[in-house]
């Protein structure tokens, strides 16, 4: 668990800015924690930097769109991305297919009425998301699992808890950041260390996708709405 003090403080001595115990203007602290969130924002438009995944559900009762964030209709951080989705009905869970803006599109008639929804599509709507559901259901609970966005630091006093990795690679990223604005080169091993430490999180946080075979593979239905489903 990390402050943005510690990690702006182990910054400037990355840099030679200051030297152990040494302290810092209070103006720097304030410039350099507004570098280290402008990173943290940066790492929240990739699934590659989101470390933290969580589960939300709501009891559908024939919406076309649901939506998710501070006010939303679920209320929750507002996700990067919906990863998994199934609706459940009397204990029993049907898989929902998450889709693009593409495949949703695609739909002719978007208000079909259905016993479950079968697809969903996430809009990264502002400041709560917008999910699209197909065909439209009530009656069943919609479960999703969705990537959160990476936390950012409300003040520099304030305890973040990160994964294994992350406080080096933010620390790295911002000397490197402040750099010019103290006239200072980076040296080429700081450099090296924080693609390291970044790459490192990208390798930890990937998840193999699943293979679609074609359809005559897996002899699916030549039906439109099941080419929908099945991604053809």
């Amino acid at each position: 668990m990390a402050t943005a003090r510690n990690l702006i403080s182990r910054a400037f001595r990355t840099l030679g800015l200051i030297k152990p115990g040494d302290a810092m203007p209070e103006a720097d602290y304030a410039e350099a924690l507004a570098e280290m969130n402008s990173i943290m924002e940066s790492l929240s438009n990739s699934a590659d930097f989101a470390f933290c995944s969580s589960q939300a559900h709501l009891i559908l009762s024939g919406q076309q769109t649901v939506t998710i964030g501070p006010t939303g209709d679920i209320v929750a951080a507002r996700p990067i991305k919906v990863e998994t989705a199934v609706v459940d009905r009397n204990g029993i869970t049907y898989p929902v297919k998450v889709v693009d803006n593409e495949k949703y599109d695609d739909l002719t008639y978007k208000a079909l009425a259905g016993a479950n929804t079968q697809a969903v599509y996430y809009e990264a709507t502002f400041p709560n998301g917008t999910l699209y559901l197909y065909p439209i259901a009530s009656g069943c609970t919609l479960k999703i699992r969705v990537l959160n966005s990476v936390k950012q630091f409300a003040s520099t006093s304030v305890n973040i808890d990160m994964p294994e990795g992350y406080e080096d690679a933010i620390m790295l990223a911002l000397a490197i950041r402040m750099a010019p604005s103290y006239g200072k080169q980076v040296n080429p091993d700081t450099k090296q260390a924080a693609r390291r430490a970044m790459n490192a999180i990208k390798v930890t946080n990937q998840v193999i996708p699943t293979m679609d075979l074609p359809d005559a593979v897996m002899g699916r239905s030549g039906s439109s709405f099941a080419s929908f489903m099945s991604g053809g």
